[in-house]
């Protein structure tokens, strides 16, 4: 963030024709107009173009003015990157370094309760839970972290109790590790048979030591480790992985789909206003219009014009874009909870 306490937005502008255009740029944000220039676009040519952009802003958007042969083309909208808050419950008795971990997460609000609190607590305002050495059968209807379940977990079918698991395999083209050195998280912990809704993402030759899935319809993680108080917890990946598993087990809505996109909305979400100002309710709407969706009604801490998503016309290279992306990972739903998005040309 410059002392200006401006930002820098970026944009390009393709002219299509085999003519030179003559064309009227304007570009605003959610709080001011950042006013006109006007343009002059080479045939089958483009500019690209800078803003300068308050850092408070929540969203950008440019058009073009005037007429020509495709209109929903003539505006270009974005969200400005933010953490998406996320409320999440720790339940244990020594946290460790696990709640400095958590801490650390850009957007997390966190709230630390004993064993013994736990039913007291609730879970109904909070996005995930992780529990530290309770059972399977204390989880609740969100998606959640188990670490360290007893030795007497019937739920995960605990082979045997304290038992050392190295971790000798790795699955690396998971987007949940991937990039991530993680032999060192080898420990002392419960030996599981994989449950039959989960699969491995770091194992050994003594069992699992982290499987992930969906159970009982919610994300699911287990780590069979006394994890907050490993060794592990020294090891520069800890906290990375301990970030990627929350932003597994509550993926942030896309930051922007195209036109025609289904967008599964977040739990806290009820109804969404299209940029026209017309609601959509459900746990999937149809982005059908091109511009900025916004909180139209939410629970917790969400607030009506929240801006929530932006949906983007179809371009001329966009089938190469979006064939690119394809070969990078799911989109929008899949069980990985990745998002499938443009590449910055």
């Amino acid at each position: 963030l410059p002392a200006s306490g401006m930002c820098e937005a970026f944009a390009i502008v393709q002219n299509t024709s085999t003519q030179p255009r003559h064309r009227l740029l304007t570009a605003r944000t959610d709080q001011q107009s950042l006013g006109r220039r006007a343009l002059l676009l080479p045939a089958r040519g483009s500019l690209d173009l800078t803003f300068a952009v308050p850092a408070t802003a929540r969203w950008l958007q440019a058009t073009l003015l005037g007429n020509d042969a495709m209109l929903s083309d003539d505006t270009a909208a974005a969200l400005v990157p933010r953490p998406w808050p996320l409320r999440v419950l720790l339940v244990s008795d020594n946290p460790g370094r696990l709640a400095a971990a958590l801490r650390a997460i850009a957007g997390l609000s966190l709230r630390i309760v004993s064993a013994s609190g736990y039913q007291e607590a609730g879970y109904q305002s909070y996005d995930c839970v992780v529990l530290d050495r309770l059972g399977s059968d204390s989880l609740p209807p969100l998606p959640t972290l188990l670490i360290d379940p007893p030795a007497t977990d019937g739920g995960l079918n605990v082979r045997a109790g304290t038992v050392y698991l190295p971790a000798d395999s790795v699955n690396e083209s998971d987007p949940l590790v991937a990039g991530l050195s993680l032999y060192s998280m080898a420990g002392a912990g419960e030996r599981l048979a994989v449950p039959a809704w989960a699969r491995v993402v770091v194992g050994g030759p003594n069992g699992p030591l982290l499987v992930d899935g969906i159970w009982n319809g919610e994300r699911t993680a287990v780590v069979p480790l006394p994890l907050g108080q490993s060794a592990f917890t020294q090891d520069p990946a800890f906290p990375l992985l301990i970030e990627r598993l929350v932003r597994w087990l509550v993926p942030a809505p896309p930051a922007s789909v195209a036109v025609g996109d289904a967008v599964a909305l977040p739990s806290d979400v009820t109804a969404v206003a299209d940029p026209s100002g017309s609601p959509s309710s459900g746990a999937v709407i149809l982005a059908d219009k091109a511009g900025i969706y916004t909180v139209a009604a939410g629970t917790g801490a969400r607030q009506a014009g929240e801006p929530l998503f932006a949906a983007r016309a179809s371009m001329p290279g966009d089938a190469h874009l979006g064939s690119l992306a394809d070969t990078l990972g799911p989109s929008v739903g899949t069980s990985m909870g990745t998002t499938q998005r443009d590449l910055w040309p």
